[in-house]
Order: structure tokens, then sequence, then C-alpha cells
């Protein structure tokens, strides 16, 4: 007896279980975005919170929008279906093909949405379509029901001459009339799907055996759901002012890759090139450490033989020495470590400035053995003074340290461009370390600028604005596609790598002593390289290369920093973790104050392959298109 009431009462939960599933077919999807890949909103009751953020645009050849949804539950589940436009005068009556109230079809049913653009108008506008389920409350015997709000974003694109037409749904598509206006059918699951529930329900009420075995699979499959609903809530616990963006978020399809971006040519869309390339066309692609991927020799790559003559100091010549042995923490490719010594050491001489010319001021920044400060050098014919940035390292320095400096700091040693900060000079002196020199910088560092900064209106501090953000963000992309017009990699492009004036005119600066004055932002794995690990690549933290499409990763990052107010990414994920937790799709979720569009560069520059994410030169056009929409409406 006691058997059958079980499986009565198995029976019953499972019946009484509300789910609902709503996707887009791959017809739909590979219309819209490229991808032929089927996308679920919701699925089993179970919403998909990413691809519900994400906003598709919608170009001006397509005008339907088609959705599958079908109900899995026993008891009825009510609908409220509701279209917002943003602005109305684009579109020309926007409606459904189905009621707007009623209940979720119990077989699967396919909708539409129609957006019609008026004739002769060019214009984009967003669109929301706004679902509201009212769910059986679990557990199921509770009378009680909850009402689930699902908002689906589209930017709708019109073009006075472009005619519109129906996204073809494929064969076996049925229209039904009935009082409420045509119905269509279509997508018919395939034969090698599962059998329906109705049917494994009636094999469960005429077998107790099949029930156990049920039982033993849904035990199975709840503890799996449970494991994983406590590790998101983990990950979700945060704290602070904008505590939404310590959120992640998990990639539920392949990567988009820019080829699948659809060109639809207006200010709003990611408008790739032909092709995606990523420069492993180039021979040589020269990282800031002095490493080289190839076989040419690039820019001066830094490499060369030990003797100076006696032009340096004591204290230099034994830091750059040192380095022949011991590289600065990062591997050599290409090149012999003497021959980089000797590129180093030439450079110095070069840029070699009388220390009794400098004069230190006042510290801006202090680690364990490194030092930034403003200073002042003085012109020896003139007379006059000029205002510096000055990094240097204690008289207690290591050698190695002493060639990190050098080695890091002179990277942009011969580039020129107005959102690139170049070094002016070296000052030596015998027996002391030496002062790496650059043009003065009123706010020295973007990173500590941004903490102090505010997007609401507050007289105590300063305000950043969308557009701040957006032009903080195309001058370093400016600068970024520099250096990869230059076969340059940064290898390190964060905030804490950039300065910015008070008129928000921000340069990209090399990555000398940062590791030592924000030791929180890098990590020395198992490989004992200190690398700033939560802003790199996947393929980079694994591989310890680097090729411009990392960079764009780590603008992806930058870019999230600049409208976070340089929060701290993946702040709960262990450094140790990363490369897991970026392979098993999980990134940085949309911040709080930021726009779609904006975040869309993001998730593009943080594709799983190389390959599919944008070039610096794609980004730019993309930020001077948003740049412009911005200043339509502002």
């Amino acid at each position: 007896m006691r058997p059958l009431a079980v499986c009565a009462l198995l029976v019953l939960l499972t019946g009484c279980r509300a789910s609902v599933n709503l996707w887009v077919s791959k017809s739909e999807t590979r219309a819209l975005i490229g991808l032929a890949t089927e996308i679920f909103y919701v699925q089993e009751g179970v919403i998909n919170e990413y691809a519900m953020n994400f906003t598709v645009v919608v170009p001006p050849n397509i005008s339907d929008l088609h959705f599958n949804w079908e109900s899995t539950s026993r008891k009825a589940v009510a609908y409220d279906i509701s279209l917002e436009v943003a602005n109305p005068s684009v579109l020309d009556r926007p409606s459904l093909n189905i009621p707007s109230s009623g209940l979720v079809p119990k077989d699967h049913q396919l909708f539409t949405v129609h957006l019609p653009c008026r004739p002769g108008v060019t214009a984009e506008t967003d669109v929301r379509l706004k679902i509201s389920l009212l769910l059986p409350r679990q557990p199921p015997l509770r009378r009680k029901k909850t009402n689930t709000l699902l908002v689906f974003r589209r930017g709708r694109v019109c073009r006075a001459e472009v005619t519109p037409t129906v996204a073809p749904l494929g064969g076996g598509d049925v229209m039904l009339e009935d009082a409420a206006g045509p119905t269509r059918l279509g997508d018919p699951p395939a034969d090698d799907e599962t059998p329906s529930s109705g049917v494994l329900y009636m094999a469960v009420g005429s077998s107790c055996g099949v029930i156990l075995v049920i039982m033993i699979i849904l035990a199975v499959v709840l503890s799996r759901n449970s494991a994983a609903k406590r590790r998101k809530r983990a990950l979700s616990d945060t704290s602070g002012e904008y505590d939404s963006t310590h959120h992640y978020m998990q990639v539920p399809t392949p990567s988009y890759s820019c080829h699948s971006i659809r060109s639809s040519h207006h200010y709003a869309s990611l408008r790739p090139l032909p092709t995606c390339p990523s420069y492993t066309s180039q021979k040589t692609v020269t990282t800031p450490l002095g490493q080289t991927i190839g076989h040419s020799h690039s820019l001066g790559s830094h490499g060369g033989a030990a003797g100076f003559g006696q032009t340096l100091s004591h204290s230099v010549s034994q830091g750059l020495s040192h380095s022949s042995g011991q590289s600065s923490g990062q591997p050599s490719v290409g090149h012999s470590s003497g021959h980089r010594v000797r590129d180093v050491g030439e450079r110095v001489s070069e840029l070699m400035v009388d220390r009794r010319r400098v004069e230190l001021d006042t510290m801006l920044e202090e680690g364990t053995f490194g030092r930034i400060a403003t200073g002042w050098m003085a012109d020896s014919d003139a007379g006059e003074k000029e205002r510096l940035i000055i990094k240097y390292v204690t008289e207690h320095a290591s050698a190695a340290q002493v060639s990190m400096l050098l080695q890091e700091g002179l990277v942009f040693y011969g580039l020129r461009h107005k959102n690139l900060l170049s070094v002016l000079g070296v000052a030596v002196e015998e027996r002391a370390p030496p002062l790496v020199l650059y043009p003065y910088v009123k706010h020295w560092n973007l990173k500590k600028y941004l903490q102090t900064c505010s997007f609401g209106a507050r007289s105590d501090v300063k305000t950043l604005t969308v557009r701040d953000v957006v032009d903080l963000a195309e001058q370093v992309t400016q600068a970024l596609l520099y250096l990869h017009v230059q076969n340059i990699c940064h290898t390190d492009v964060a905030a804490r790598n950039c300065c910015v004036d008070d008129s928000l005119h921000v340069k990209l600066a090399d990555s000398a002593l940062s590791r030592d004055l924000f030791p929180d932002d890098y990590c020395c794995l198992a490989d004992n390289i200190n690398r700033s690990i939560k802003w790199m690549a996947m393929e980079a933290i694994l591989t310890n290369q680097y090729t411009p499409a990392a960079d764009v990763w780590s603008f992806g990052v930058l870019l999230w920093e600049l409208t976070t107010l340089a929060q701290q990414p993946y702040v709960e994920v262990d450094p140790f973790e990363m490369a897991s937790f970026l392979d098993e799709g999980y990134r940085l979720a949309q911040p709080l104050n930021c726009p779609d569009k904006l975040f869309s560069v993001m998730a593009f520059c943080w594709s799983r392959e190389p390959e599919e994410r944008p070039t610096a030169e794609q980004i730019l056009d993309y930020l001077h298109g948003f740049s412009k929409q911005l200043s339509h409406y502002l």
C-alpha cells in the first residue's frame, strides 16, 4: 500500500509543477544574428537572464519576429502580452497575431510580433515585448500564484529605401483561423526528440517499476540543479553601491563571431570589416617586455649585447646586466637575453639626462620598492623648468627590480601619439637608482581618478556622464590601434595603466611599477609569473602568449572599469580558478549604469576564440557611431 501511495504522490507532484518553454528557432536566430542555433529564453521554467538582457537588433529587411512557446504544466498558465515602443513615429501599428491575454498553449505553438516600419522613415527605436506569466507557486499544494514578467529587448531599424520581407519559417507551417485571428504553427518537434510529457505520465501511472526508475532520475536531476543554484547564489552575493556589477553572466551559446554580427549600416551597429583580422598574418608582434612572436625584428624590439661603455651609472649597468641571466618575470621569445640587454642599454644611452637637472617634488604613490612622484627638469639653456611625472625605485631595490623598471618604462620609446604616454628621458647618477621621466599629467592614474568620481550629481566629486565614458574609451582605443598598427601588443591594458587630466584627455601608459603599486591586481600562479590574471584573455592565462586579440579582451575589462568607477573585476573568483571559470562561459555582467549598446562592446571583446573578437579599428568605429548617437539626444 505504501509504494502505491508514493507513486500517486509522485504523479501528483510532477503533474502540478508549472513549467513553460519559450524559445527562438534556428531559422529565426540565423536571420537576426547569424547563428544557426536555438536560443531558449525560458526552459522548463528557468529563465535565461543573459539572453533576456541582450538587445537584438532587427534589421530593416525583417518586420516579423517569431517566438515558440508551450506549457508543460497540467494547470493552466495565464499570460498577458504588451508592446512598448520608445519612438512610436517610427513604426506603423505594431501588432501580435495572438490575443493580448489568454492561456499559454499546452502544445507547441509559434506566435508572431509584427513590427512594420512607417513608409519613408529612416530611424531606429527600442521595442520592448513584455510577457507576464501567472504561474502556480511552488510547492504545488499552495493555492497562491506568482506573476513572472519577461521583457524582450529589440532594437528596430527602419530605412526608407528598404522593403521588409517576412522571414521564412521553413516547411510544415500551418495557418489556423479563429476568432482571435491567424495563428502560425511551425517548427514541429523532430522525430528523434523525447516523447511528450503526457505519454511519460501515462507510463508512470501504469507501472510502479517505471515510476521508481523515474524517481531515481528525478532525484539526480534535482540534486544537480540545487548544486548549480547554490553556486550561482554564492557568485551573486555582493555588497557596495554598485553591487549588481559583481554578478556574472554565463554565455548560453557559442561566443558571437564578428562575422555573425549583422551589418545594417546604421550608426548603432557594430560594423564588421570584410574579414576579422587578428594580426596573425603579421610576421612579428612585439610585446612590451621585449618578447617577440615570430621571426622578424619590429620597432627595435628589446634586444642587444652587454657593453654600454662608460655612459651608464654603476646602478643602471648592474640592473641591466642582471636581466641577461634573469628576465623581469616574463619569458623572452625570439631573441636572447643578451640582445635584449644591449637594446635597453642603447635606449638608456639615447635618453640619458643629467641627474642634476632633475628635482623631485611631491610623492604621488609609494609601494614596497617603487615610487611615483612629480618633479621638475631644468632647461640648461633657457633656465626654464618643465614639470614631470617620475618613476623610480628605492636605493634598496634589487638589480632585477631596476631592470624591470627600465624594460617596462622604455617600452614606448620612439612612439608618438596624442593618447600614448611616451618616456621623455632617464636621469642617471653614479651608484643611484635611475629616474624614468614622463610628461606631466595632473591625474597620473585613471583608476585612482575614477574612484573619486560619481555618476550622480554631487558637488564634492567629479560627475561622469555616459558621453564622458564613451569619450575615454575612444581615446584608449585610438592608442591601442596605434600600437597594433606598429605590431606591438600592450599586454596589460587596464585603468591603472592610464593617466588623465581635468579635461578628460586620457593617455595609455606602460606598466612600469604597476605590480608593486597595485599588488591586488596581480597574481603569481604556478608558473611564478606575476600577471594581471583577471584582465587577461583565457588563452593568455593558459599559454602566456599575447596577441592584439588578447589586448582587445583586456580593453573590454577596462571598459567595464570605466562604467563601474574602477571596481575590482571578478572580485569573488580565486585567480587560480579564473581559467576554468572563463572556460565554463562565465563573464562579467552588465554594470548598473551601463547602456546596452556599450555593454555589447564588452561582450564581443570577451568572445572565447581570439579571431571572433573585434579589432581595435572595429571598436573605434562602433564607439564613434555610438558617440554620434548620444550627441543627437543629449
